[in-house]
């Protein structure tokens, strides 16, 4: 089994590969990149840190998310420092149980009750929302430090084709491994 993943996901894609031994690993330079090598069955599953966008997968593309979390969305993507997250204000409809580990290092967040009043003025201001919240017309604000994207705000997700090689046993074990 051939899987390729963006670099956010290596020490993800390490412990499946420590489990399945049939698995061949394939670091990739980002999360478009292994998800085009997918569309060209280059690969039999992607392991990426975010959803694909519609126009980057196929019908015939399945999904399963393998640990749940957060991110932050915005009108347009856009990278900033982890620092510079004490200096901007964040939307959330989220509990404050579900954002413990993260609350502090905004500058400031408003609750609302609904991820549809945190969209109420476009997206002007990042919203902080649950990944299964996300659609497609939405936009990431990715949050870096000197090392890449913080690992907060990414969630593993396998893309993949072939329901036999990649069987829901398969899944259940690797979401199993990686929330170990």
């Amino acid at each position: 089994m051939k899987i390729s993943y963006c670099p956010t996901m290596a020490p993800y894609a390490e412990k499946i590969a420590k489990k399945f031994k049939n698995v061949e690993l394939f670091p990739s330079s980002s999360a478009a990149e292994v998800l085009y090598m997918l569309r060209e069955n280059a690969i039999d599953g992607a392991l990426i840190g975010r959803v694909a966008h519609k126009r980057e997968i196929d019908d015939r593309t399945k999904s399963y998310r393998l640990k749940e979390g957060n991110t932050l969305v915005y009108r347009q993507k856009a990278g900033i420092s982890f620092d510079q997250l004490k200096q901007i204000e964040v939307y959330t409809y989220l509990e404050d149980e579900n954002i413990k580990d993260i609350k502090d290092a905004f500058k400031n967040v408003v609750h609302f009750s609904s991820l549809q009043e945190c969209l109420k003025d476009g997206l002007s201001t990042p919203v902080l929302i649950n990944w299964k919240d996300y659609k497609d017309e939405f936009e990431l604000l990715i949050p870096m430090d000197m090392k890449g994207k913080i690992p907060y705000f990414r969630a593993p997700v396998l893309y993949y084709k072939d329901e036999d090689l990649i069987n829901q046993e398969i899944l259940e074990t690797m979401k199993k491994i990686i929330n170990d």
